[in-house]
């Protein structure tokens, strides 16, 4: 009865601690004209309002990638240098995967490049060396200089991807982010991205009062209370 007792108490505690100051009190809910370019949520911080929001574009990185070869193990390269973003990389007699295991080393430590490297298979010219940023802030350079030709041709990599910040425009304000999530551009709210609007399209954002999350607090807290209240009369019964 007592460990009963103990754990009504602490569900009426936790009920009492939802609602013990006026941000947890209050609750507020984003609704928009469209969910297809993003989702929102708000937090008891958010204010009341409404905005307009137009999606630019999503958050990219840049790649670059190489031409294809026939195998990725086969040590078949020359001698020569990758410089990415001022970084020397030096190859002597490697396959792709070494390569790529040098560049991948090159972007670890106190000075890291940027740049980490990957194997495909495009299934038509062969196994390619894929260059990805880490910042879509941030795009980099990267060069191949040989002394000594190999079996395999040097590299030579061409971009395929631009960096580039996720963007929207909020009441004609452009705000950019990292990542495709955006917080705190309306205090408490949040904004997750996932597609580019028509340029000028916008969609409509109203942040207000969510009197049901309210009164579902309030009906916990109750129904807690009564909980005790019945327990403690049935114990007395």
């Amino acid at each position: 009865a007592f460990s009963s007792f103990d754990s009504k108490l602490k569900d009426l505690k936790a009920k009492v601690d939802a609602l013990d100051s006026d941000t947890e009190v209050r609750s507020y809910a984003v609704t928009t004209s469209s969910d297809e370019f993003f989702t929102a949520t708000a937090e008891s911080t958010a204010l009341p309002g409404s905005y307009q929001l137009e999606v630019k574009n999503l958050a990219q990185l840049q790649k670059d990638v190489s031409g294809g070869y026939a195998s990725k193990t086969e040590a078949a390269f020359g001698q020569g240098t990758i410089t990415i973003n001022g970084t020397a990389i030096a190859y002597d007699g490697d396959s792709l995967t070494g390569i790529m295991d040098k560049i991948n080393a090159a972007n670890t430590g106190d000075a890291p490049t940027g740049v980490s490297a990957s194997i495909i298979n495009d299934g038509v010219t062969g196994y390619r060396l894929v260059l990805t940023g880490d910042d879509p802030f941030s795009p980099f350079s990267a060069a191949v200089s040989e002394s000594t030709a190999g079996a395999y041709a040097a590299p030579v990599f061409s971009n395929v991807q631009a960096a580039k910040p996720a963007t929207i425009l909020l009441d004609n304000i452009e705000i950019q982010s990292a990542s495709n999530t955006f917080s705190n551009t309306i205090p408490g709210v949040t904004f997750t991205v996932g597609k580019a609007n028509a340029p000028g399209e916008t969609t409509g954002v109203t942040v207000a009062v969510d009197q049901k999350a309210i009164a579902d607090k309030l009906n916990a807290f109750v129904n807690a209370y009564n909980g005790v209240v019945q327990f403690v009369k049935d114990q007395a019964d």
